[in-house]
């Protein structure tokens, strides 16, 4: 089994991903990252948190040597859905989760790493460009697409980042019913625990809160556009 553990920038994908990897490694199946040096994949399956990229057949079809000799593994992304899930579906059997977030909350935790990056002088990281809140609240417009592509696809199961910041462990459990694997509560749990601290590598944690627009209020009020309150709509959030 292959699962794709997707989500919209800055809403908690390197988290989910890295609690998948764990529950994975738990119920038997290969650390991705074990499966990235042993077969060579450090071009596919990219940094730390192993991001494939595009979910094209070209991009996946690369993983094949390692899905036919193993049980399976995780992998993370941030694309659209693609023509690589069927090609994969031909192969093994492929389970998809996406994470999304309230677009306020990830224009905020965008301009956050972009500055951080900015003190850090990573001018080429992806976020050091977003220095004013309009140049966040056009990222996370940006991502209107990825949402709208994976909420139609019916290959996928859908996860806030709310719900995984609130309700955690809940939340893993009818995940991991989703993928049909077995682990007990205690297990599940000290695995969450495990990433409980902002500084665990991976996770790129920054405030970790839902609802931080909140906060901030009369600066969104002001940026206010149809667009944004359109795209609130649909995916189910108040205004």
């Amino acid at each position: 089994m292959i699962v794709i553990s997707a989500g919209m920038p800055k809403s908690g994908s390197g988290w989910l991903f890295n609690l998948l990897n764990d529950v994975m490694i738990y119920c038997n199946y290969c650390d991705v990252r074990i499966i990235k040096e042993n077969y060579n994949l450090q071009d596919v399956l990219k940094n730390y948190n192993c991001n494939v990229g595009q979910l094209t057949k070209q991009n996946l079809s690369q993983l094949e040597p390692a899905i036919k000799d193993n049980k399976g593994f995780v992998i993370k992304t941030h694309s659209t859905p693609g023509d690589g899930i069927t090609h994969m579906q031909s192969i093994t059997n492929v389970k998809c989760i996406f994470i999304y977030r309230d677009p306020r909350d990830i224009a905020l935790s965008a301009l956050d790493h972009g500055l951080k990056q900015r003190e850090e002088e990573d001018y080429n990281g992806a976020f050091a460009h977003i220095d004013t809140i309009d140049k966040a609240i056009n990222f996370a417009l940006e991502q209107k697409n990825l949402w709208m592509r994976w909420n139609k696809d019916d290959r996928r199961y859908m996860v806030s980042y709310e719900q995984l910041i609130t309700n955690t462990l809940s939340t893993m459990k009818a995940i991991t019913k989703y993928l049909g694997l077995q682990i007990d509560h205690q297990n599940l749990d000290a695995i969450i625990y495990r990433y409980h601290s902002k500084s665990v590598k991976g996770t790129h944690f920054n405030k970790a809160k839902k609802e931080r627009y909140l906060e901030y209020k009369d600066l969104f009020e002001k940026e206010r556009s149809e667009e944004i309150d359109s795209f609130l709509k649909e995916m189910g959030y108040s205004i």
